[in-house]
């Protein structure tokens, strides 16, 4: 009899240190695996859909100016401000935006690659193109950054899990953008590009939430909100998926 209890309390233990390792709302129920060991892998876009919001009040930052009138200090001060939004829609390479009703479509690539040293690499790529009466215009964007990451710890206010957010501490960050003129059989071409250096305890970074974290794929939820004296703000609100490269 005691060594049947034994066994069942064992296996009690055991299921729920499996399901300890649920974090996020879509991770798995078990894993044989730990956070970091599913985690450490490089990591491709499959889907997603954010929208970028920007609110700007139009408050004016010091209304009281020489000949001003009642109505116009009054528009300063009740105006509900514009917000607007772009929405990105992504699919089998292609990345849709649509903004003020318009959309237009661009080649897109993204991709994360963790490394067990605690080190990381994003990199981006993305091209869109325009053809018209004038002529051909082509834009080529490709961005690189590196840093280091780690999971951040429980959060009971916010109802966050011990490593269900990752931090990203970026080091350095690179892009290269290059444009392309075609017109009458001629073609121009300019390129220009910038790399950017992050030194001491002020390095730049980022907090991400992992609502899905399994052994072939990464979902990245967004939720990030700036907001200055004045209530202006810009937003960021989403998902991305990303499924493991197979080595």
């Amino acid at each position: 009899m005691k060594t049947k209890f034994f066994v069942i309390a064992l296996l009690v233990a055991f299921a729920t240190s499996f399901t300890s390792c649920k974090k996020g709302p879509e991770d798995p129920t078990f894993s044989l695996s730990s956070r970091k060991a599913r985690l450490t892998a490089k990591w491709n876009i499959s889907a997603g859909h954010w929208v970028d919001y920007s609110y700007d009040s139009d408050k004016a930052h010091n209304p009281f100016i020489p000949y001003v009138s009642k109505e116009e200090l009054s528009h300063f001060f009740n105006t509900k401000g514009d917000l607007d939004s772009v929405v990105y829609d992504y699919n089998n390479g292609v990345l849709t935006v649509t903004s003020d009703g318009d959309s237009y479509t661009k080649t897109y690539s993204e991709s994360f690659e963790f490394f067990k040293d605690g080190t990381f690499e994003h990199t981006s790529y993305s091209k869109s193109e325009d053809n018209n009466d004038w002529g051909n215009y082509t834009y080529e964007h490709t961005s690189k950054t590196n840093g280091y990451w780690y999971f951040l710890p429980a959060n009971k206010e916010l109802e966050i899990k011990n490593k269900q957010r990752l931090f990203l501490e970026v080091t350095k960050s690179q892009y290269q953008n290059k444009q392309t003129y075609s017109y009458g059989g001629d073609s121009e071409t300019y390129t220009y590009g910038d790399t950017t250096i992050y030194e001491g305890s002020q390095n730049y970074g980022y907090t991400v939430t992992l609502n899905e974290l399994s052994k072939d794929e990464l979902k990245v939820l967004y939720d990030n909100k700036m907001i200055d004296e004045d209530g202006d703000y810009d937003q960021t609100k989403g998902y991305v998926t990303y499924t493991r490269e197979k080595e």
